[in-house]
């Protein structure tokens, strides 16, 4: 069960900031047999439902009040709070930049956001879509091309500095000795 609520379940971040349930890709909740046979058997006791999207088959809990009063969903919604509203977060960010044409300025920003998606992707990969890892990870590509490029144009800075300084302490140098040798 643990393997598939990563996928109908959020956080909301308007309100109250409960958990509440979604519509999920079916091919997400039925990516193994064993996932197959939990969610044919979750549909049959009717406490998930499936619909059809535009996009493709989905499936969702049937009720909101499976959040709450199933212990094992309660349990594994308290344990994984904090993750959940970092993706819901990071999702919400994900569908801003899609929606408005993959745009470089709509990616992840320093910080805190960015952090967020570095800990989903490196501690909790299980609870990102395709879509959402995918933005996380040009996000990260992104920053670090623009980090490099800093240093590169620092240096690129710095060494002209450096080389007219060195001049200038040479000149001093050479004035110093002349004046020693004159007296």
């Amino acid at each position: 069960l643990e393997q598939i609520l990563p996928f109908p379940v959020s956080i909301d971040l308007n309100g109250c900031q409960t958990a509440v349930r979604r519509r999920a890709p079916l091919s997400g909740l039925t990516a193994t047999p064993a996932r197959t046979l939990l969610v044919e058997r979750l549909v049959a006791a009717r406490l998930l439902t499936t619909d059809q999207q535009v996009e493709a088959p989905t499936a969702a809990l049937a009720h909101e009040a499976l959040l709450s009063r199933w212990e094992r969903i309660a349990d594994w919604i308290r344990s994984n709070r904090d993750q959940l509203h970092m993706r819901a977060r990071v999702e919400q960010s994900q569908q801003r930049w899609a929606q408005q044409g993959l745009e470089n300025s709509l990616l992840l920003p320093t910080g805190v956001p960015l952090e967020e998606g570095r800990l989903l992707i490196n501690s909790a990969p299980h609870l990102l879509n395709s879509d959402t890892a995918d933005f996380v990870r040009r996000s990260i590509a992104f920053h670090n091309l623009v980090d490099k490029r800093k240093r590169r144009v620092r240096s690129v800075v710095t060494l002209p500095v450096s080389y007219t300084h060195l001049r200038a302490h040479a000149t001093v140098i050479d004035i110093v000795s002349r004046i020693s040798l004159e007296n």
